[in-house]
C-alpha cells in the first residue's frame, strides 16, 4: 500500500504543473464552457437545475447540459475561495487519486496484487488520463463514478450486502447523469450477474431496483434539460438545437476517418506505441479467476462508438473508459510475460520505462500553449477593460463550416453558434457569430435586442470571408479599440438609431 500511495501521489504532483494555467491545451472550447458554468453558478445562482452559459444573447442563459455534479462543488469552493481556475483542477486531480485507488482494489480482486499496482501507476501517466484529469472538465468524476460502480456492485455479488449494492447504484447514478453513453455499463454488470446467478438474475428485485436507481434520474433530468432549450434556447446539443434531417454522426466524414482517428489515439493517447502490444497480451491472456470483466467492459464501451460516432470522432476524452480498460489488460500483459519467462525483469522495467517516455512526450503536446492562443486571452482581458460589466456583446470567429447543431436560438428564431471562448475571457455575455452568420442584416436583428458591442480577434479573416460586415461596422458603430489583430466596435442604443432612422442622417461617433 506504500508503494501505492507513493505512485498516486506522483501521479498528483505531476498533475500539478502549471496548476494555474489558462484553458489553451486540448479541448479548451470545453473547458470553457464548464467554467463559465462554474462560475455563473458562483456569481448568479446555485441552483444546480439551471446552469447558466455566457453566450445566452438576451436570456438568462439556462442551458440544455448534463447534471452539473462537477460544476456545483466548483462553485462552492469559488464561494469560499474567490473564482480560481486552479480549484477546480485540483478537485478534479482529487478525482483521479480516487480513481486510481478504487482501480487497484477492482484490478486486485480480478487478478492479483503485483498487476493492481501496475494498473494503478499506468492509469496515472498514461496521456490521456492525464490531460483529462488536470483540466477542467467533468470526466474525471464520471470515470471515478464508473469505476466506484462497477468496483461495489462486484463486491455486492461477493458479499450480498445491500449497501454495496446501494453504493454502486448511486455512484453509476451520478456517472450516466454526466454521460448518458455511459449506459454501456450494464453490459459488464449483467455478465457479473450472470456469472453469479445465471439467467435467475432477471427475477431478483434487487437488480430491477438497482436499474431504476440508475435510469430514472437521468432520465427525469434530460427531460429537464431539453425544456430549458425549449423556453431559453440554448444547448450543448444534447437534443435541441439540431438541424433537421442530421443524426448522431453526421459531422463524421466517414467510417475509415473514425477508425484512423480512433487507432491513432489508442496508440499515442491510450495505451502508446510500447504499451499497445502488452494490452493485445493482457486482453487475450486467461484472467486467473477466469473473470473476464474487463473484457466485457471494453465489448461494451465498444458498442457506444457506432451509437455515438461524432462524440468519438471529434473528442478523445470520450475513450477516457479504455485507459481504465487497458491499464490493467496492459499491466496484466507485463505480468504475465514475465511470469513465462518471455520478458526478463530488466525488460520488463525498460518497457514501463518506454511507456513513460512515450507518455510525456505526448502530454507534452496535449498541453501547449500557443502565442496565438495567450494572445487571445490578452484581446478577452483588454474586452474587460472596455466593455461595461452588463453590456451585451457580439463575439464573431470566422470559419464557413456549418455544424449539424447550433447553441443558441435568437429572439427572432435564428439559430446560431455558442464559442465560449472570448465571453469567459471577457467576463462578458451576449452572441457568438460564425462568418457566415455575421451580416449586417444579423447585426441590426441583435442590436435591436440590446446588443452594445462588437468584437473579434480575427479581424482580418472575418473581413476576408464577410467583407460587408466591415463597410457595416465603419458606417453604423464607434470603434472603441481597433488593432492589427483585434477590433472592438460599439453600437449605438436603439432609442438613438430610431432618432438616426427617422431622420434620415448618418451615427457619428
Amino acid at each position: 500500500m506504500a508503494i501505492l500511495g507513493l505512485l498516486i501521489l506522483a501521479g498528483a504532483g505531476a498533475r500539478m504543473y502549471r496548476i494555474d494555467a489558462p484553458f489553451a491545451d486540448w479541448h479548451q472550447y470545453r473547458q470553457y464552457d464548464t467554467a463559465a458554468l462554474a462560475r455563473n453558478f458562483a456569481e448568479e445562482s446555485l441552483n444546480v437545475f439551471y446552469p447558466r452559459v455566457d453566450w445566452r444573447g438576451n436570456s438568462p442563459g439556462y442551458v440544455e447540459v448534463e447534471f452539473q455534479a462537477f460544476t456545483l462543488p466548483v462553485a462552492l469552493l469559488y464561494r469560499v475561495f474567490g473564482v480560481h481556475e486552479w480549484l477546480a483542477r485540483i478537485l478534479n486531480i482529487f478525482f483521479y487519486a480516487a480513481t486510481a485507488f478504487l482501480l487497484f482494489r477492482l484490478t486486485r480482486r480480478v487478478f492479483d496484487g503485483r498487476v493492481a499496482l501496475l494498473a494503478a501507476g499506468l492509469y496515472s501517466f498514461l496521456p490521456l488520463s492525464f490531460s483529462v484529469s488536470r483540466s477542467f472538465q467533468p470526466d474525471t468524476l464520471m470515470m471515478l463514478c464508473t469505476v466506484a460502480g462497477i468496483y461495489y456492485f462486484l463486491l455486492w455479488i461477493e458479499q450480498d450486502n445491500w449497501k454495496l449494492l446501494l453504493l454502486s447504484a448511486l455512484s453509476m447514478a451520478v456517472a450516466v447523469l454526466i454521460k448518458p453513453y455511459c449506459m454501456y455499463i450494464g453490459v459488464p454488470l449483467i455478465y457479473l450477474c450472470a456469472r453469479k446467478f445465471g439467467w435467475r438474475f432477471l427475477i431478483k428485485p434487487a437488480v430491477w431496483l438497482y436499474a431504476l436507481t440508475v435510469i430514472l434520474p437521468m432520465a427525469a433530468w434530460y427531460v429537464h434539460a431539453f425544456d430549458l432549450w425549449k423556453i431559453y434556447g440554448n444547448t450543448f446539443g444534447i437534443f435541441g438545437g439540431r438541424v433537421k434531417g442530421a443524426y448522431l454522426g453526421a459531422d463524421v466524414p466517414n467510417v475509415l476517418d473514425l477508425v484512423w482517428r480512433l487507432a491513432y489515439r489508442l496508440v499515442w493517447d491510450i495505451a502508446t506505441p510500447v504499451g499497445l502490444p502488452l494490452l493485445s497480451v493482457g486482453f487475450l491472456a486467461r484472467p486467473p479467476s477466469r473473470n473476464y470483466l474487463f473484457q466485457w467492459w471494453a465489448l461494451g464501451f465498444l458498442a457506444t462508438v457506432p451509437l455515438l460516432p461524432a462524440g468519438h470522432y471529434g473528442h478523445n476524452y470520450y475513450q477516457l473508459p479504455l485507459v481504465v480498460i487497458g491499464a490493467p489488460a496492459m499491466a496484466y500483459g507485463l505480468v504475465k510475460l514475465v511470469d513465462r519467462g518471455i520478458f526478463s525483469s530488466k525488460l520488463a522495467g525498460f518497457a514501463c520505462l518506454a511507456i513513460f517516455m512515450f507518455s510525456a512526450a505526448q502530454i507534452r503536446h496535449m498541453i501547449f500553449t500557443s502565442n496565438e492562443t495567450r494572445t487571445r486571452i490578452a484581446f478577452g482581458k483588454r474586452v474587460e477593460q472596455l466593455v461595461r460589466p452588463d453590456a451585451l456583446i457580439i463575439f464573431a470567429t470566422p470559419g464557413e463550416s456549418a455544424p449539424i447543431w447550433y447553441s443558441h436560438r435568437t429572439a427572432d428564431g435564428d439559430l446560431i453558434p455558442g464559442d465560449p471562448t472570448d465571453f469567459y475571457n471577457s467576463h462578458r455575455k451576449g452572441w457568438s457569430l460564425s462568418a457566415s452568420l455575421a451580416t449586417p442584416d444579423m447585426l441590426q436583428k441583435l442590436q435591436r435586442h440590446s446588443a452594445g458591442y462588437f468584437a473579434t480577434f480575427y479581424a482580418q479573416g472575418l473581413y476576408q470571408q464577410s467583407p460587408e460586415i466591415k463597410g457595416y461596422l465603419e458606417a453604423k458603430a464607434v470603434p472603441v479599440e481597433v488593432t492589427s489583430q483585434w477590433i472592438l466596435y460599439q453600437f449605438p442604443s436603439v432609442k438613438k438609431m430610431q432618432q438616426v432612422s427617422s431622420s434620415g442622417g448618418a451615427l457619428l461617433p
